[in-house]
């Protein structure tokens, strides 16, 4: 009753439907892009309600100097540990590395290299 009143089962299968039209070197990290994207879509064609936000949207504010200095201190205090700065590296060069059929582990070509360089910028 549970997984009919949620449609999970359709749900599931949805999922592993757009992750195998899109067949991504890594499905895991493919999926937590965009799982939020895909839930929304399934409760939108299926007549759920909609999830329910997890804070009040409010008007933009304008942030003061001081606290925009402490929010650029706590990315370089993460950024300072090896493991947070290598995963980050990792993560960012295996969006622009390419894998080939004979070649499975990624390369980064001259084109995806600039294109790398210009986000950075």
């Amino acid at each position: 009753d549970y997984l009919e009143r949620h449609q999970l089962q359709t749900f599931l299968t949805e999922v592993i439907m757009y992750v195998a039209r899109h067949i991504p070197p890594d499905p895991f990290e493919f999926l937590l892009d965009h799982l939020d994207a895909l839930v929304t879509k399934h409760r939108s064609q299926h007549g759920l309600a909609p999830r329910r936000p997890a804070f009040e949207e409010s008007e933009p504010t304008e942030q003061s100097s001081a606290r925009r200095l402490k929010v650029v201190r706590h990315l370089a205090t993460a950024l300072q540990n090896e493991d947070t700065a290598g995963a980050s590296a990792a993560k960012l060069f295996d969006q622009y590395a390419e894998r080939g059929e004979d070649d499975p582990s990624p390369k980064l070509s001259e084109l995806r290299f600039n294109d790398l360089t210009m986000r950075l910028q």
